[in-house]
Order: C-alpha cells, then structure tokens, then sequence
C-alpha cells in the first residue's frame, strides 16, 4: 500500500507507472520535475504501449523467460490479496532469480499491472486506478459528463476497497502518486455530482453515499471541506425528497462549525428560495433567512465571507420589494 497513501507532510514521488506513462506522451518532456525520471524511463526500452500491444499468451511467456514459474491460476489468487502490480513484480524479483538485461527491468512490473487488466477486470491494482481518475477529466473536457460520472464512481469503489485503516484525511490519500492529487479530485467530482444531479435522480443517490462515505472515512479532514461536503450532501438530499434530512444536515454545520459562515448562507439559501433552478427545498421563510445571514455576519472572520452575506442580504431585500 505504500503507493497509495502518504504520511501527513512526507513528499510525493511519481509512482513508477505514471512516470512511465507520462514518458508516452511528449508534452512532459515540458515539465522539468519530471524530465530526468521520463528521460530515464525512456532509455530502459520497455513502455505501456509496448508491453500492452503482446497478446497474454505472449505476455506470460515472456515472464517465464525471465525466471518466473509463472501460472495463470497463480497469479491470479496472489493478485486477488494484493494490492499493487508493481509490489508484486518486487516479490516475485525477491523470490525468483530473475534474469533481466538493464533495458528489460522495467518489463516484468508493467507486465504485470497489463495481465492484471485483463485478468482481474473487477479487481483493479492501485496502478490502473489514476487511469480512471485521467479517463474521466479526458470525458469532461470531451463534455460527456455523464459518462464521467460513470467512470469516476467506478473509481470511487475502487479506491474505498484499498483504503486501509488509519487514514483519516484525504489530504494523505495518494491514488499511486499520480498526476492528480486525490483531494482534489474529490472536489472535482463532488461538483460533477452536484452539476449532473438535478436532471438524474441516479446521480444524486450516488451523491448521499459519496458524501456520507467522505464524511465517514475523513474524520479529520480540513473545516471547510467538511462544510462543504455537507452542503452538497444536504442538496442530494433535497433531491431526492429527503427534506428534514437535508435541513438537519445544515444545521448540524452550525452546530458543528459555529464559527463558519458558510452554514448560516446554506441555510439562507434554502429559507430564501434564492436559486430558482434548484427548485424550492425549504418553505419560503424570509425572515428566518435573514436571521441566518445575520448571524453569519457576527461570525464571519474573513472580508470575502462578509462580502457574500452582505450581497444575499441585498438580494433578500430584493426579494421583499
């Protein structure tokens, strides 16, 4: 597991297999923190794309060929209690003698991630799991958002599977040291969810359980995001019909948050029917959004905050007239 997840503060080396996919794609050559590895993966022969174009059959003799008593059966229930193609290929270098030339040492482990692919389609390795995350930005920038959604909840039950004890933030979540940092992309698609949800009821059912398992798996993650993930798990909520649940949700921010202005605004929200897309989730309650906003401007602590209350409440006056 060590490729998935990082201690709090340590520094975040590419994983050896988005280098090496990196090394395909020669608009990295642009980037100088990463030249010298790309460099070096290109120089030891062996890439992705070469090792992904060799049918099974020739990818398990080649393993042979290297010292290996490789089986298929074998392989597949040791994969099945592991976690990461490239950890394998490391055991089976330490229990076999191996025998590899300088420019083929890089085989054995991408052939490895390859058969994973394809034999354990529904068990993916930590390896092909930023494949994913990448597949689905390539979607978005395509505007096939929906399709997105698909793949990135694919990812999500992917990556709940190989999270171990202990990690309590997604900040020390590292999806294989990829080319994306795993905390963000929960915000990404956290806001995917959030855009596609109103048109498919699917989406947000899908959204109550991303929240509600981001909220259970990331105790300590940072305030505001655990406000925001409130927020938007409370409009899933209200998506599906599940008002006083929705309504509970923001006020426990309150509670939980007092000091954050951005659960007195989400109850504003709501008790002010600001957002006509969204639809009415909360009786119409001017006064009691006022009240919200507020309070919120006693708390408030930042002049970015303030300025966005003051701005609801404006609008709320132009609601009143």
């Amino acid at each position: 597991m060590a490729y998935l997840t990082r201690s709090p503060g340590a520094p975040c080396p590419l994983h050896p297999y988005v280098v090496a996919k990196l090394a395909e794609d020669p608009e990295m050559e642009l980037n100088a923190d990463l030249t010298k590895q790309i460099q070096a993966h290109r120089r030891e022969g062996w890439t992705v794309a070469r090792v992904a174009a060799l049918n099974t059959a020739a990818l398990e003799e080649k393993i042979r060929e290297f010292g290996v008593p490789y089986s298929r059966d074998t392989f597949i229930a040791r994969a099945k209690l592991s976690s990461s193609g490239f950890a394998l290929a490391e055991t089976w270098m330490e229990e076999y003698p191996v025998i590899a030339r300088r420019r083929d040492q890089k085989f054995l482990p991408l052939a490895v991630v390859e058969l994973w692919k394809r034999l354990l389609p529904g068990h993916p390795s930590v390896e092909t799991l930023d494949d994913q995350m990448q597949e689905g930005y390539g979607l978005l920038r395509d505007g096939r958002d929906e399709k997105a959604v698909g793949v990135w909840w694919n990812l999500w039950l992917s990556v709940r599977t190989h999270l171990p004890a202990g990690i309590r933030s997604s900040e020390d979540v590292k999806l294989v040291a990829g080319t994306q940092m795993f905390s963000n992309w929960v915000d990404d698609f956290l806001d995917l969810l959030d855009c596609c949800a109103e048109s498919d009821p699917r989406v947000a059912a899908r959204g109550v359980e991303f929240g509600r398992d981001l909220l259970l798996r990331f105790p300590e993650e940072s305030e505001s995001s655990q406000v925001n993930w409130r927020r938007t798990l409370a409009g899933h909520l209200f998506i599906q019909g599940r008002v006083d649940e929705g309504r509970s949700l923001l006020e426990e921010i309150v509670r939980l948050f007092p000091t954050n202005a951005w659960g007195y605004i989400a109850l504003a929200d709501e008790y002010a029917h600001l957002w006509k897309w969204r639809g009415n989730r909360l009786p119409l309650d001017l006064d009691r959004a006022r009240k919200y906003l507020e309070e919120g401007l006693e708390v408030a602590s930042t002049h970015e905050d303030r300025a966005v209350l003051v701005e609801r409440l404006k609008e709320l006056d132009g609601h009143d007239s």
